[in-house]
């Protein structure tokens, strides 16, 4: 678990404090946090757990500290710090003041927490802290969309490193040294990464040792990759390949730090011609990746329907004599919110959505919703592993014809076959009910 403050919003890429301070220290035993001597100085935190964990209820107990020069105003937020879900405030003498939430559903409460501690004189603003309980689980499932961490390769390898995010911190160089007559062990925050744990992509060839080991070029038969600015493509020889999850997560000066995670499904999408990555502009199918696309009533049925993609991108098409757009709603207040995918008829009621080049999604990070198909065959929002796929409508498929196999959680077995050509241009693999260390297809 880490805690991390700031005086400043910014949030690195996984959704954790930038920019470092010194808000956070131990008087006589307690944490005591403190806010910036301008009242325009606020201390930011963030609290967070490894990816795949979740915080379910937190408790923090606090006294207005005897060398704080002003009150304090405590507040757990939003990830954009621009909701408040809780506040107390601290003042002169209080004692035991209590900020608390406890998670109702499993989506009130992520990995991260956030707070802000505000005051209003230009004066140092501290807080005691007398007790700080948190309770949490470590049955999140969570989806990462693997790809390489690099865009091309001079020649072939036998094994490639697919990395993702932890959500953890990795601090760099703690050093002890001596600023203004105190000696404390320190780091830079300049030199803070997130820390990355490798996916591994191998056949045979990519293990030396007994491991497999990135970048061994080994028989070359992960031969190619190509970038088209979202996606990166992995061009593969006739073979068999392993994905296996990461042991260990490498920290600057080559320290192995543990990890563990298992997979328990997965979902392979397949085009035989990569060209027919979609973008604003274009005119697209939704499809199931079943043979069924997504209709104005948003339904998914075996007739082809086409959408315009707009410039601004809204998401159109025709029903009758009728234009019907795409139109994201919300409800609810705050943690209660729920999201929505519905239908409109005027353009400025419609909404703009984004897309990776095979999907499409309202929103960005992780305030993002992926439109999705449920067991009825209904456009939704965020179903795991049934994200619709995006085809551009006008490009020809030409007929690179492969056949993909994959196994199941034994390895021995082949789960699934399919033969992608002309005729099957595109669809998906999904595996599920599985806890591998890895996937061999």
């Amino acid at each position: 678990m880490t805690l991390l403050n700031s005086d400043e919003s910014t949030l690195t890429d996984n959704g954790l404090m930038a920019k470092h301070a010194n808000n956070v220290g131990v008087v006589d035993g307690y944490m005591v946090f403190a806010s910036g001597a301008k009242s325009t100085t606020i201390n930011h935190m963030s609290l967070s757990l490894p990816k795949g964990y979740r915080f379910t209820s937190y408790k923090i107990v606090m006294d207005y500290a005897s060398n704080s020069d002003t009150q304090s105003t405590f507040k757990e937020m939003n990830s954009s710090f621009s909701s408040t879900l809780a506040s107390v405030s601290v003042k002169q003498n209080d004692k035991g003041v209590v900020i608390q939430r406890t998670s109702l559903n499993a989506s009130d409460m992520g990995n991260i927490l956030y707070f802000k501690q505000e005051h209003l004189e230009n004066e140092l603003a501290r807080v005691k802290i007398t007790s700080f309980v948190v309770t949490f689980e470590c049955t999140e499932k969570f989806d990462e969309n693997l790809k390489p961490g690099v865009t091309t390769l001079t020649s072939g390898v036998s094994c490639l490193a697919l990395p993702f995010q932890t959500q953890r911190v990795d601090l760099g160089p703690i050093t002890q040294k001596t600023v203004n007559s105190y000696t404390s062990y320190k780091y830079d925050y300049n030199n803070v990464k997130d820390l990355a744990a490798d996916f591994l992509l191998y056949d045979n060839s990519g293990i030396v040792g007994g491991t497999a080991k990135p970048g061994t070029a080994g028989d070359g038969n992960i031969a190619k990759l190509s970038f088209d600015g979202t996606n990166t493509y992995i061009g593969l020889k006739n073979n068999t390949y392993w994905l296996e999850t990461p042991t260990d997560a490498v920290a600057q000066g080559g320290v192995n730090i543990p990890v563990g995670y298992r997979i328990v499904g997965a979902r392979l999408v397949y085009v035989n011609n990569i060209s027919e990555n979609i973008k604003k502009g274009d005119k697209i199918y939704i499809t199931d990746g079943k043979g069924k696309y997504m209709n104005a009533s948003l339904k998914f049925t075996a007739t082809k329907v086409e959408w315009n993609y707009a410039a601004d991108g809204k998401l159109s098409t025709t029903s009758g004599n009728s234009t019907v757009y795409l139109r994201h709603e919300e409800s609810g207040f705050l943690l209660w919110k729920t999201y929505s995918l519905k239908t409109t008829n005027k353009s400025d009621q419609a909404s703009a959505f984004n897309t990776d080049g095979t999907s499409l999604f309202y929103g960005s990070g992780t305030d993002s919703h992926i439109i999705s198909f449920d067991s009825n065959g209904n456009a939704v929002y965020d179903i795991t592993q049934q994200n619709a796929i995006a085809l551009n409508a006008n490009v020809p498929v030409s007929d690179n014809s492969f056949t993909v196999k994959v196994y199941d959680k034994t390895g021995e077995n082949v789960a699934h076959q399919v033969a992608v050509n002309r005729e099957n241009p595109t669809g998906d693999i999904v595996l599920e009910k599985i806890n591998n260390d890895a996937i061999k297809f």
